[in-house]
């Protein structure tokens, strides 16, 4: 992936006059505002920096900061999530912090999550940017997986007008019941984990 450097800064040819103007001509090879573009390319380093180990490990102090976060201890939590105190401090960032001698998961994160996220054409695979985000993406398949199993759409029906970014775009997730029962019936929604772990 193309990466911003000291000048010259050319793009197919043209020589731009500074960083900005590179990055804002990246961001225009994929139709992205310059912050979108960043917050892209942001995602793949990480995702690419992290390897299979890395990925992996990175899952499961996700998973010990929903724990950590639902009220289990961090002592508990990461025995839980298969990880440690050590790799929970390594790769939860702004996550996870000391109060006194406990160990605490912040209510809300930036952390990089690559998800699984429902959108009009269909599931995509997409890094997913913060706690906040990722958890309105998960509010959505346990309202679509309740609607499957009972028939009560009004979970479905909250979310209406929502918005998640998917590959540096808001875009409004499926709400239209016609939509859902696609999604349903595609099989798409019939999915194990709505969470990735990074290719190596």
């Amino acid at each position: 992936m193309p990466r911003a450097h000291a000048g010259p800064y050319t793009v197919r040819g043209i020589t731009y006059p500074s960083q900005y103007a590179y990055r804002k001509a990246l961001a225009a090879e994929r139709e992205l505002s310059v912050h979108a573009y960043r917050n892209v390319v942001r995602a793949e380093r990480t995702f690419e920096k992290l390897g299979e180990r890395g990925s992996s490990a990175y899952s499961r102090v996700l998973d010990a900061l929903s724990y950590i976060r639902r009220g289990t201890s961090a002592t508990e939590a990461t025995r839980m999530a298969g990880t440690t105190t050590k790799t929970l401090f390594k790769y939860g960032g702004d996550a996870v912090a000391r109060e006194g001698r406990r160990i605490v998961a912040r209510p809300e994160d930036s952390l990089f999550r690559l998800m699984r996220v429902p959108t009009d054409s269909g599931v995509v695979e997409t890094y997913v940017h913060g706690s906040r985000e990722a958890s309105l993406v998960s509010r959505y398949w346990n309202a679509v997986r309740y609607y499957d199993e009972t028939g009560d759409f009004s979970g479905v029906a909250a979310l209406a007008g929502k918005k998640v970014t998917v590959n540096g775009r808001k875009v409004k997730l499926p709400t239209d019941r016609r939509a859902v029962d696609r999604l349903i019936l595609s099989g798409e929604a019939d999915i194990p984990d709505i969470y990735l772990e990074a290719a190596a």
